[in-house]
């Protein structure tokens, strides 16, 4: 939802079926198990050991010599083949679920606006026609007072359509509308090739005429998925690798030309030897204030030129860096996502013998706070690292290292059998 809401004014009113938006809520649904999962398994392990301590069963495992390690230990290995398996799901599954909701929202996005005559407006969504009605009825589709400009011709509006009353309908699927037009006059100009201000002018009058409209520029077209391959989105880590790789060669090889192209813009030569009394003349020749100004002027528009130039270069190597953190971002949120998972169950399994409590009450409290800060670190280290404020491995771990001091916190209140305050 946090995705689509940013498209919504761009993807609603266009007639859009439901079954169209259930699809692209399907693909979507995928993507948001990258931070779902994490906080599943928090959630789930508070409220599982949070239950085993308020009925006292913890008391009773202790009592039989089973250590705290010991009875966390099985889960722990369940979480992390879960884990194992979400590292796989989001290197091979999600590229191929992100090419098709991207896709089709892209195409959802593209869709031309549902067709909707209203009253009083003139309605130009039919290519090559102009369309305006005084009146409309919602439930019989009956119009009154139509006017219709033609200007499919490309030269200008050459018919006009004018009747008191008139009836629409949609034939063939929604492909065509049909509009018959009652009691009006059709107005038509015939321009002569090569002379466009000369032709005939034709009226005729008509108590029933029928007029045809293609409506099929209103569906939604599919656009082949290949086009999207090359998103980063929709790439696995192995195809991450070479696309990184280049950037970093296309700015190595930027920098290297940086030097030839700075050095074109001086004019310098060598002179081997000196007549005799060329010394003196060019060591003690003095010149004059306008030969000086002309001098620095032109000195100062090199050095623009080549200031200029740089900027462009060097913003064109920044932008392949951040292209370069943003492929590192997504690369590494495989691995993340999959530490996560641990993370959050070495939070959330001590914590629950901490505060023994079960069920949704205070876990979900705790799991909300923890997801607010986790979501917090992980935006904020990816704006940073987009930013180029830092390298892409640290701004994507940081969520992770803040959360992993909690994590030995809170194991260390469980084995102590402390309490948080």
């Amino acid at each position: 939802m946090i995705t689509l809401a940013k498209y919504l004014d761009e993807i609603t009113g266009k007639g859009i079926p439901v079954s169209v938006f259930m699809e692209l809520f399907f693909y979507f649904s995928f993507n948001s198990t990258q931070m779902a999962l994490p906080l599943a398994i928090l959630l789930s392990a508070l409220m599982t050991y949070g239950n085993l301590g308020q009925h006292n069963e913890l008391i009773a495992i202790k009592s039989s010599g089973i250590s705290l390690v010991r009875i966390i230990s099985p889960l722990f290995i369940g979480v992390s083949l879960i884990a194992v398996a979400d590292f796989f799901f989001n290197d091979y599954v999600l590229p191929i679920t992100n090419i098709k909701a991207y896709s089709l929202l892209y195409d959802m996005r593209q869709k031309k606006p549902d067709f909707d005559l209203r009253e009083k407006v003139f309605y130009n969504g039919i290519p090559g026609y102009s369309i305006r009605v005084e009146e409309k009825d919602e439930d019989t589709q009956s119009l009154k007072k139509i006017l219709i400009y033609d200007h499919s011709t490309e030269i200008g509006n050459t018919e006009v359509v004018y009747a008191d009353s008139g009836s629409m309908t949609t034939i063939l699927g929604g492909s065509y509308m049909q509009l018959d037009l009652f009691n009006g006059y059709r107005s038509a100009e015939e321009h002569e090739t090569n002379k466009p201000y000369k032709g005939e002018y034709t009226r005729t009058k008509f108590s029933k005429s029928t007029t045809f409209f293609d409506l099929t520029s209103f569906a939604m077209e599919r656009t082949p998925e290949k086009l999207f391959e090359r998103n980063r989105k929709m790439l696995r880590i192995n195809e991450m690798i070479p696309a990184m790789d280049s950037l970093v060669a296309l700015n190595a090889e930027d920098i290297v030309k940086v030097p030839d192209q700075v050095s074109a813009h001086y004019k310098y030569g060598f002179i081997d030897t000196l007549d005799e009394g060329m010394e003196e003349i060019v060591l003690n020749k003095k010149n004059t204030d306008y030969e000086e100004k002309i001098s620095l002027k032109a000195a100062l528009n090199t050095a623009r030129i080549i200031y200029s130039q740089l900027e462009n270069r060097m913003d064109l190597v920044r932008s392949r860096e951040r292209n370069f953190n943003r492929y590192g971002i997504e690369m590494l949120h495989n691995y993340t996502n999959a530490a996560a998972c641990i993370v959050m169950f070495l939070i959330g399994a001590p914590l629950g013998v901490v505060i023994k409590k079960g069920g949704m009450g205070i876990p979900a409290l705790i799991t909300i706070a923890f997801f607010i800060f986790y979501y917090i670190i992980s935006i904020t280290g990816e704006k940073m690292t987009k930013n180029l404020s830092l390298d892409y491995i640290t701004g994507t771990w940081m969520s992770n290292l803040v959360l992993v001091p909690f994590a030995i916190w809170f194991i260390y209140l469980a084995y102590k059998d402390a309490k948080v305050f």
